[in-house]
């Protein structure tokens, strides 16, 4: 169905279409867009109806019964037939599933589970556990600011003195009670501000 809108002359206007079609899942899909799952395929036929519906033209979707008398049927067993012989070259690719794609490349790209070793060098040597699911389930019970506090505390990129100085960005390591270095030990156990 997709192939046959996207053949549809241009600038067609004030026609009525009609798509057959022996699949009555398809027929109910394409009358009731709004309770599909928006697979590329689907979307491909609702963007090609879209823009015959813009000209002003009328789309129609039938359901067929399928029987060995249709000759429209027998036309399409022969010319699908043809298309799956050895040496037949689609003229235009469709685009796989988005869900299956996004699948295939995730296995490929992360295949053993575990980041690559290059990446978060410094975020490993600082917690070794970080990428664990306990991690994970001690992030999500916080919310944003107090798990972005944590995450700066627990890789010691957090905004005290003693981290900003490092980057010449404050005059002092200093904290401001005056104690001691302004680390996260001092920041959590002993300053009194």
């Amino acid at each position: 169905m997709a192939y046959a809108l996207r053949r549809t002359p241009p600038r067609v206007k004030y026609r009525s279409f009609a798509l057959l079609t022996i699949n009555k899942a398809a027929a109910v899909t394409l009358k009731q867009p709004r309770q599909q799952s928006g697979q590329e395929y689907i979307r491909c036929i609702y963007n090609s109806i879209e823009d015959l519906l813009e000209d002003g033209n009328v789309v129609r979707v039938l359901w067929l019964l399928s029987s060995d008398e249709n000759e429209l049927l027998k036309q399409a067993k022969a010319e699908a037939w043809k298309a799956t012989q050895q040496g037949a070259i689609p003229q235009k690719w469709f685009p796989g599933m988005k869900s299956t794609t996004l699948r295939i490349t995730r296995s490929k790209v992360n295949a053993n589970g575990s980041l690559p070793d290059k990446v978060g060098r410094h975020s490993k040597r600082v917690d070794a556990a970080l990428p664990g699911k306990h991690t994970r389930q001690l992030y999500d019970q916080l919310s944003w600011k107090e798990a972005s506090v944590l995450a700066q505390l627990r890789t010691d990129i957090a905004r005290l003195n003693a981290y900003l100085f490092h980057l010449k960005a404050v005059p002092s390591d200093r904290c401001d009670c005056g104690q001691a270095r302004e680390t996260v030990e001092h920041f959590l156990f002993r300053c009194r501000k």
